[in-house]
């Protein structure tokens, strides 16, 4: 692996120490293990090749929920910095097309309040609630969104299904960074979920 580093921060920018941050592979074994320092600045390094999800948490279940970066390999320098919120997506999952011109994400957004509150349903209010996607850094527009109500382990949640339509310079043989923001207008809580797309 060549070095993963950046910065733990909250979602207001403020740095974060003490936070774990973990590179697991596919298996969810675990690859290498960090934590932020008095300044929020994390490292990571192992020398095993492999694709798999930089994880990390701070407080966990008290002042946030957890940050994933998914489908990532572990063979690439990356300066990442990681905002950890109060929301976070379980049980993500992306399927790309055969034309490559379509990608399908899957996933169950928990809430932090919720989960504090112990509301039925331990998603964030979806009609309260934002989803703001980016490609390479650039605004991209779902053309379709499906919520449907799951129980999975004793909890309600919602299942999000999204298709986003790729632009026609998307080309699946580089990396392509897919940002999934949720922010909810009401309570103010905010989660992040990225995938190499």
């Amino acid at each position: 692996m060549k070095k993963i580093h950046g910065k733990v921060m909250d979602n207001h920018g403020k740095p974060l120490q003490g936070a774990e941050v973990l590179f697991l592979d596919r298996a969810q074994n675990i690859i290498a293990t960090g934590y932020s320092d008095n300044d929020g600045y994390y490292f990571l390094q192992t020398e095993e090749k492999t694709n798999g999800s930089i994880l990390c948490t701070h407080n966990y279940g008290v002042t946030s929920l957890g940050f994933s970066f998914y489908n990532v390999t572990s063979d690439k320098a990356r300066d990442l910095d990681i905002r950890v919120g109060e929301i976070e997506f379980l049980d993500f999952k992306k399927f790309l097309d055969r034309e490559k011109q379509v990608l399908r994400i899957s996933f169950r957004p928990v809430s932090l309040k919720a989960l504090k509150d112990k509301t039925e349903c331990i998603s964030p209010d979806r009609f309260t609630t934002e989803i703001e996607m980016l490609l390479d850094g650039k605004k991209q527009k779902c053309q379709e969104l499906e919520v449907e109500k799951e129980i999975k382990d004793d909890k309600c949640t919602d299942r999000y299904n999204l298709i986003l339509e790729l632009p026609k310079v998307y080309d699946p043989r580089t990396e392509n960074i897919l940002e999934i923001v949720m922010h909810n207008k009401k309570t103010g809580e905010k989660g992040t979920v990225w995938v190499v797309a």
